[in-house]
C-alpha cells in the first residue's frame, strides 16, 4: 500500500478558466523543504486540479479509483498522469489544444499523514471555459498590508519612502472586512509590514484575526519586545519571527540605525525571551560600509551560536533605493570585505545547527549583465506587481508594488471606498498591465520598439528599477536590462 498526497507545500486556486498551482508559503524559503520552490506559480487545466484534489494521503490506487469514478475518466489515464508527477524532482509541462499546464517538482509525494484531510473539493474546480493563455490573474493571490511607515530605528540604509510619516488610517473594522473579502476571493497570502509593524496599535488584534481566517503573515521587527509581547505571540500560536540585527558592536549599530547603547541589551533580551517561550526565529543582517567587517559578524555569531530556536541567520547587502538621502556608493558594503565575511561564515558554519546564508554582492539589478538577446530577456522572471498581487498603503491607497509607494502613476485605487475586487479590475490597474504602446512618450525607446507587444504582453518591466535608475517620473523608460538599451 502506497499512501500519497498532493504536496501540502503547494496549494490550488480556481482562477476563471484555469487553476493556479502556488507555493503555500509564497516567497518563504525558510518554510520550504529542500526541492520545493517557494516562488512557484503556474497555470493548469482545471481537470488536472480536479484529479489532484483526490490525493489527500490515502492509498494511491484508492485515490485513482475515486477520481476515476467521480470524474468519469479511465483510471489508466489518471494513473499515467500521476506517475509523471509522483516524487519527480523536475518540472513537468503538459501541452494540450488549450495551452500548457505546468506542474512543480515533488507535486505528488509519499504521505505519512495519519488523519486524511480533504483539502480541496473537486467540484470547486468545475469550469465552463478554458483560459491557459491570459497571464494576469482574474483575482489576486497575494496582498501586502502596510500599517505605517514609522520605524523604531532610523536606519541610514533604509530603502523605504519615509518622506511623510503616516500612521494607519484604515479603521480596524475595515481591515477585518478586507480580510473577509480576501477569503472570498481565495487570496492565498496576506503579509503585514511597516515601517515597524509592532508600533501599530492593533497589531495583536490584526494577527489574531488573520490567523482565525487561515492567514499566517511573516512577522519581522527591529523593535525590542517585552515579555508580555512575546506571550501574546505564544497565545496566537506564532511559529516564527524575524529579528533584524546588523551588528552587536554598539558604536557601529548606533551609527547605522540611530539607537542608544541600551538597544543591544534590549534586543538580546528579546532573543532570550523567544528562546524561553519556544518561538522559532530568524536573524537578518544587512551589510553596509559601517558593519562589513569580520569583527562585526563575529560579534553577532558569538552571541547567537547557542540558541536552539534560531533557524537561520541570513546576511544580505544593502540595496539601492530612490529614497535614500545618501548616494548608494557611500553606504554600500565593499566587495573585499564581503569576501572576508564569506570566508569567516564558511569556517564556522559546521559549528552550529542553524542555517547561515552567505552574503551576496550588491543585489542591484543594474549591476547584472544584460541578456545577450531579446529571447533571453523575454525569459525573465514574472513580477507579482499587478499580476498576482497588490500593496495596500497605510492611508488606504493601493499601489502595485511596495517600493513604488505613493508614486501617483502606480496608484490604482483606495480600499477606504473600494473593494479589493473593484481595485483589481479597475481601469487604472488594467491599463498599467495591458499598457498601450501609443501611451509611451516618444523619448522612450519603447515607443517605437518593434517587439513591444511581445515584451509587455507576457512579462512586465521592473518599474521600481527603472525609477531608481532614471528618476521617479520616468516610468515609461525601458527595463534597465533590455538588450536594446545601450546606456550604461
Amino acid at each position: 500500500m502506497k499512501n500519497v498526497i498532493f504536496n501540502t507545500n503547494y496549494t490550488l486556486k480556481s482562477d476563471g478558466g484555469r487553476v493556479l498551482v502556488l507555493a503555500r508559503y509564497y516567497g518563504r524559503d525558510n518554510r520550504m523543504p529542500a526541492g520545493v520552490i517557494s516562488s512557484f506559480e503556474a497555470l493548469i487545466h482545471p481537470l488536472y486540479a480536479q484529479i489532484l484534489s483526490f490525493f489527500n494521503g490515502d492509498d494511491m490506487e484508492v485515490s485513482i479509483q475515486n477520481a476515476s469514478i467521480s470524474l468519469n475518466i479511465d483510471p489508466n489515464l489518471i494513473r499515467n498522469f500521476i506517475y509523471k508527477i509522483y516524487n519527480k524532482d523536475k518540472f513537468l509541462s503538459i501541452r494540450s489544444k488549450d495551452g500548457v499546464s505546468v506542474f512543480p517538482p515533488f507535486c505528488i509525494v509519499d504521505s505519512n499523514e495519519d488523519n486524511l484531510t480533504n483539502r480541496f473539493d473537486y467540484k470547486s474546480f468545475k469550469y465552463d471555459f478554458i483560459d491557459l493563455k491570459n497571464r494576469r490573474y482574474f483575482t489576486p493571490s497575494n496582498l501586502t498590508l502596510m500599517v505605517n511607515n514609522r520605524c523604531y530605528t532610523n536606519c541610514f540604509y533604509c530603502y523605504a519612502d519615509r518622506r511623510n510619516k503616516i500612521d494607519c488610517q484604515i479603521p480596524f473594522s475595515r481591515m477585518k472586512e478586507l480580510i473577509d473579502e480576501a477569503v472570498k476571493l481565495d487570496v492565498k497570502t496576506i503579509d503585514v509590514i511597516g515601517g515597524e509593524f509592532f508600533l501599530y496599535e492593533y497589531w495583536f488584534e490584526l494577527v489574531e484575526y488573520l490567523y482565525s481566517q487561515g492567514y499566517h503573515p511573516y512577522l519581522s521587527t527591529k523593535k525590542p519586545m517585552e515579555e508580555s509581547d512575546v506571550l501574546k505571540l505564544t497565545r496566537l500560536g506564532v511559529e516564527d519571527i524575524q529579528i533584524s540585527l546588523d551588528t552587536l558592536i554598539t558604536d557601529h549599530l548606533s551609527s547605522m540605525i540611530g539607537v542608544t547603547h541600551s538597544y543591544v541589551n534590549k534586543i538580546m533580551n528579546t532573543l532570550d525571551l523567544l528562546e524561553k517561550h519556544d518561538i522559532n526565529f530568524f536573524i537578518h543582517t544587512v551589510l553596509t560600509c559601517k558593519n562589513d567587517s569580520v569583527e562585526d559578524m563575529k560579534s553577532i555569531f558569538n552571541s547567537i551560536k547557542d540558541y536552539s530556536h534560531l533557524l537561520e541567520w541570513k546576511i544580505d547587502t544593502a540595496g539601492k533605493s530612490m529614497y535614500l538621502k545618501e548616494d548608494y556608493e557611500r553606504i554600500a558594503s565593499r566587495q573585499n570585505n564581503i569576501s572576508d565575511i564569506t570566508l569567516f561564515i564558511d569556517s564556522v558554519r559546521s559549528d552550529v545547527d542553524f542555517a547561515i546564508r552567505n552574503p551576496k554582492p550588491a543585489t542591484n539589478i543594474s549591476f547584472l549583465p544584460k541578456p545577450k538577446s531579446m529571447n533571453d530577456f523575454f525569459n525573465r522572471a514574472n513580477c507579482s506587481a499587478n499580476y498576482s498581487g497588490l500593496f495596500i498603503l497605510p492611508d488606504g491607497q493601493v499601489t502595485i508594488c511596495e517600493e513604488l509607494y505613493w508614486n501617483p502613476h502606480f496608484l490604482v485605487g483606495n480600499i477606504l471606498n473600494q473593494s479589493i475586487e473593484e481595485i483589481w479590475n479597475s481601469q487604472k490597474a488594467l491599463d498599467l498591465f495591458y499598457i498601450n504602446q501609443k501611451n509611451i512618450p516618444k523619448e522612450s525607446l519603447c515607443s517605437t520598439c518593434d517587439v513591444f507587444r511581445k515584451c509587455r504582453s507576457v512579462k512586465q518591466v521592473c518599474y521600481k528599477e527603472i525609477l531608481k535608475k532614471y528618476g521617479e517620473d520616468k516610468w515609461y523608460y525601458p527595463d534597465i536590462l533590455c538588450p536594446k538599451c545601450n546606456d550604461n
